[in-house]
């Protein structure tokens, strides 16, 4: 066996830091992920281990996708990035498998059978806080592309839950409430850019 050969199957995790994903969220994730920017933690997925709670979130400045796990039990705290190729190749290979769940070792830095060097730059925490503050009427100053993403996660994860989805508005954003656990969101247009 060459050392190829040996570097391209997936290690047995070191620890219990596995985390499996469904393959619906990654792909709406994917919506999200920016394409070639200069902040380089845009361009992949952010995967967040805190206190046992699990929170896949994907954004490119302008709209962003979260997916919380509530009580994931036996894994560690930890923080990465993973590389928009990367995930696309490994949702391609868990289609070919037809695969439930993609597995993530968070140790060996596996997703499915891809493996894949996050990248190293900090991921911004999102102030949700004050993106969620002041409800208001719906808006028509948002990029319609924008609006039209959040309905294309909205297709591929609200089929698995009876829950219709909710479109709420606010003083920055849209946020369309997917379930309990799965939001997308849409900041709005510049109030300073309509007076042309």
């Amino acid at each position: 066996m060459t050392p190829f050969e040996d570097d391209a199957k997936s290690p047995e995790p070191e620890t219990n830091n596995l985390l499996m994903l469904p393959p619906d969220i990654l792909k709406a994730a994917l919506l999200f992920v920016a394409k070639g920017v200069g902040r380089a933690y845009l361009n992949g997925l952010h995967v967040q281990v805190a206190g046992g709670d699990v929170a896949v979130t994907a954004s490119d400045g302008a709209a962003c996708f979260r997916h919380c796990i509530p009580d994931y039990a036996g894994i560690a705290d930890i923080e990465l990035v993973i590389p928009r190729e990367h995930v696309q190749l490994a949702l391609s290979l868990a289609k070919k498998g037809k695969l439930d769940y993609v597995p993530l070792n968070l140790d060996a830095c596996f997703l499915g059978e891809v493996g894949f060097r996050p990248i190293g730059h900090k991921y911004p925490a999102f102030p949700l806080d004050k993106l969620f503050a002041g409800e208001r009427p719906a808006s028509a100053n948002y990029d319609i592309e924008l609006l039209h993403r959040l309905q294309q996660a909205s297709d591929i994860v609200g089929p698995h839950w009876l829950a219709l989805p909710k479109l709420r508005y606010f003083e920055r954003c849209a946020k369309l409430e997917i379930d309990d656990n799965t939001f997308a969101l849409a900041m709005r247009a510049d109030d300073g850019d309509e007076g042309d």
